[in-house]
């Protein structure tokens, strides 16, 4: 997938080059617009996003003595020198958020209506749902607890923030072990700093497991000439990388 990108990026670049001589000299006036920066277009994330800097934390806000005791069972394995195969993903669950995000050599697409946006993710090829008609969160009673929960967006200026909720507790926030409850709270903002560039910010709230709320950050740069690629967890595969692994000599983390 990569490499198809690559050369279609270098194939792109070579032919502009080869022809930028001949369309200044046609066309002259078209050198003080090429200087002009791109108008950025208003509450609009159309398109592919490739990562540019995976989705983060800085820092982690302290656990609850309940979280901490998860994250020592479930980050176990890298004391060892081993890959976590206590991940859900790496069972071939579906990821949760934000760690759906985490991977961050997929791509994810916006597809843009006038009351929903869907979020395609290249990384085991699913999608969320994120209504823009101006509803409210629904109570518990009303939704049942889900994988990558329940979304609601509005826009605040040009910047889409996406309130999430109603999550189940079976996925973790990243791929280090940190776990979450079902009382997670989860904030996106995604701001378009210009016409190629994008950020993320993920705020992080469940005092089940954290005595404070967190931020994660992350960077995207627009893609116009890609498209998502096929991707699927294998489970034949998921222990096969397993086995290579555990075979060579664990390095333990001091």
């Amino acid at each position: 997938m990569n490499r198809n990108r690559l050369v279609q990026s270098v194939a792109a670049l070579v032919i502009t080059l080869a022809f930028f001589p001949l369309l200044s000299a046609q066309t002259p006036g078209q050198s003080e617009a090429a200087k002009t920066k791109t108008e950025m277009p208003s509450r609009n994330f159309e398109g592919v996003w490739s990562t540019s800097k995976p989705l983060r934390a800085t820092i982690v806000a302290p656990m609850t003595p309940e979280a901490q005791a998860q994250f020592d069972s479930n980050s176990a394995e890298t004391k060892l020198g081993k890959p976590i195969s206590k991940d859900p993903v790496f069972q071939c669950r579906p990821p949760g958020m934000p760690q759906v995000f985490v991977y961050g050599l997929f791509a994810i697409e916006f597809v843009q209506t006038g009351k929903r946006i869907f979020l395609f993710y290249e990384n085991v090829h699913t999608f969320r749902t994120i209504y823009m008609d101006g509803r409210k969160m629904p109570n518990d009673v009303d939704v049942d607890p889900a994988w990558l929960g329940y979304s609601i967006g509005h826009w605040d200026g040009n910047d889409l923030v996406v309130e999430t909720a109603h999550f189940n507790d079976k996925t973790w926030l990243d791929m280090f072990g940190h776990p979450h409850t079902g009382a997670l709270h989860v904030t996106e903002r995604f701001h378009r700093v210009d016409d190629r560039n994008m950020t993320l910010e993920v705020t992080i709230d469940d005092p089940k497991s954290y005595t404070k709320p967190w931020t994660m950050n992350a960077a995207y740069k627009l893609q116009p000439a890609w498209e998502l690629q096929e991707t699927f967890c294998i489970p034949e595969e998921q222990m096969k990388f397993y086995r290579d692994e555990a075979d060579q000599t664990p390095v333990p983390r001091k």
